[in-house]
């Protein structure tokens, strides 16, 4: 008898223990693997992926308001790259979309920045003269400021030439 009410209270043990693990499993350990997910989603720069809040209050408020902080992440790539891509168009504006013939020499070009824009540009334009210049910038630095203050570098620098040829101002003397 007693070694019959010990195998019951063993069996009680074993059966207590595996409701205590699946009640901790399901509570705790499956809504913090969803966070922990979410966290490694957001981290590869995937805000649009969600923690299911679960389990007790305090661990659903998390997931709530970790899912309110990538909802704003998300809204902000969104915006950053779509910034991004008109900045890339408004660079690929300005860039040759045919380059000058020029007796006795032959012009080839490529141009990929490493990022969506950079601070690099190029050019090839008549003078009023007859005279070509080719022109190359590269301004420290990527992204949006970089791309625009080569184009502003690039006009700038068309109109000064310009402006040097028709008035017939010496280059060398304002350089």
């Amino acid at each position: 008898q007693l070694l019959s009410r010990a195998l019951m209270a063993a069996g009680m043990g074993v059966v207590l223990a595996a409701l205590i693990f699946l009640v901790i499993h399901i509570w705790v350990l499956r809504p913090l693997a969803r966070l922990t997910a979410a966290g490694r989603a957001w981290a590869g720069r995937n805000f649009s992926a969600r923690a299911r809040p679960s389990g007790p209050s305090d661990l659903r408020r998390l997931a709530e308001d970790f899912n309110a902080v990538a909802e704003q992440l998300d809204a902000y790539e969104r915006n950053r790259i779509f910034e991004l891509e008109q900045a890339r168009r408004i660079q690929a504006n300005l860039l040759p979309d045919a380059l000058p013939r020029v007796s006795n020499l032959t012009f080839a070009t490529a141009y990929r920045p490493a990022v969506f824009v950079a601070g690099d540009l190029y050019d090839v334009f008549r003078l009023p003269s007859g005279r070509t210049a080719v022109v190359i910038l590269d301004v420290a630095g990527h992204g949006i400021s970089a791309a625009l203050l080569t184009g502003v570098v690039k006009m700038s620098l068309l109109r000064w030439l310009t402006e040097c040829e028709e008035t017939g101002r010496d280059r060398k003397s304002v350089v």
